[in-house]
């Protein structure tokens, strides 16, 4: 029996969720303390509107989206086989016809790369797009997508690495002033982080905004501490 159908709760999410993995598990379990600032951002969203989840992984954040808000157009990309078969099964359990899951990655260009990823198991995360790896992936600029399948409201990027190359992919959608709102897990130091910010303060965003300021953020949490990992999540709000 699916370990998703037979717990229940206050404190679990308001979806249903393949729970096979070890790695799933934790996702479905940990949700609603993981990432406080990402959960408050997605509520905050206007419905009707578009978002792309760019490193969906087995899609927690896009499911909580299309829960929320049952208008939205949600596009998840995610390069993993094994996640994205995960992913595909969640939309299908859930009976979210407003969720497209794409087999995919995101870059700075339209083409082909290779995939390499750190584990096999679904749930898990940290792989790569580069020229040497597991298997060929489509990779999108989210600009070319954008022109092809309209263009998001909001986006969230959390792909482990790489993020300054989807920002330079985005360039058009980031001047955009329909774009609303961009949350990127990223350096907290360092040239690219830099880099980011400056694109994005160019542009007329700020990172003055209540999910920044979250007491209960996700670069205060014991687990991130522990970790002593350099990144955290950013939201890049709109106010010009």
């Amino acid at each position: 029996m699916n370990i998703a159908d037979v717990l229940h709760g206050d404190l679990l999410p308001p979806f249903r969720m393949r729970v096979k993995t070890a790695w799933e598990r934790y996702r479905f379990l940990s949700f609603w303390e993981k990432e406080p600032e990402t959960i408050a951002w997605i509520r905050s969203f206007e419905d009707g509107g578009c978002f792309y989840d760019i490193g969906a992984n087995i899609g927690m954040y896009s499911l909580y989206a299309c829960h929320l808000h049952p208008r939205m157009t949600v596009w998840a990309f995610e390069p993993q086989w094994t996640n994205y078969l995960s992913l595909v099964h969640n939309a299908a359990m859930n009976r979210f016809d407003n969720l497209w899951p794409l087999l995919a990655g995101v870059s700075d260009r339209t083409g082909v790369a290779r995939f390499k990823y750190r584990t096999p198991e679904a749930g898990a995360s940290g792989g790569q797009i580069g020229d040497a790896g597991d298997y060929p992936v489509h990779i999108h600029a989210l600009d070319d997508f954008s022109r092809l399948f309209g263009s998001p409201d909001y986006v969230k990027i959390d792909i482990d690495g790489q993020e300054s190359k989807v920002i330079d992919g985005m360039c058009s959608l980031i001047a955009d002033r329909a774009f609303k709102s961009c949350l990127v897990e990223m350096s907290k130091s360092g040239n690219d982080a830099q880099r980011i910010k400056q694109i994005f303060f160019a542009n007329g965003y700020t990172v003055d905004n209540e999910f920044n300021s979250m007491e209960s953020h996700s670069r205060n949490m014991p687990w991130r501490k522990s970790e002593e990992a350099n990144i955290e999540n950013v939201v890049f709000s709109r106010v010009t």
